[in-house]
């Protein structure tokens, strides 16, 4: 863009006042996204110092471990889900009651035998993982290799 310098020099100045207005907004912006970024990143690195303090360095095997961990909770899910899809809800089936594999076991006699609330269904879930994880997880072969690994509860 050419701009041809006249004898209306207040046209002129108003230009320069924008350029000066864009320039400033342009800074801001600019410092106001790099604060957001940092403070973002400060507030990450604090929540990881919970989960590992300073000093203590993750290691790749340890990264190993999570994820012996975390495959194990996984199967764990999807197994006690099936097992729950396949008796009506139920981790164990209610006692003195006939069970019929071909049925959903909602009903009995006309009667709402459902679990009370999905908050049961989940404490069932947690129940069943808590009590295989110790088989699933496996962590004999890292403690043979040194590693200290106390026991957990996951939940």
């Amino acid at each position: 863009m050419l701009i041809l310098l006249s004898k209306n020099k207040k046209l002129f100045n108003t230009i320069k006042a924008q350029v000066t207005a864009f320039i400033i907004i342009g800074i801001l912006i600019i410092a106001i996204v790099w604060g957001a970024l940092y403070i973002s990143e400060y507030f990450a690195k604090k929540d990881l110092e919970k989960f590992a303090p300073v000093g203590h360095q993750l290691t790749l095997e340890s990264d190993t471990i999570k994820e012996n961990i975390d495959t194990c909770v996984q199967s764990l899910t999807d197994k006690g889900m099936q097992l729950m899809s396949d008796q009506g809800l139920y981790l164990e089936i209610p006692e003195n009651n006939s069970y019929d594999e071909n049925h959903a076991y909602w009903l009995k006699n006309t009667i709402n035998i459902m679990p009370s609330s999905f908050e049961k269904i989940d404490q069932d879930l947690a129940y069943y993982i808590h009590n295989n994880i110790q088989e699933c997880a496996n962590l004999d072969e890292f403690k043979e290799n040194g590693w200290d690994i106390s026991p957990f509860v996951p939940f």
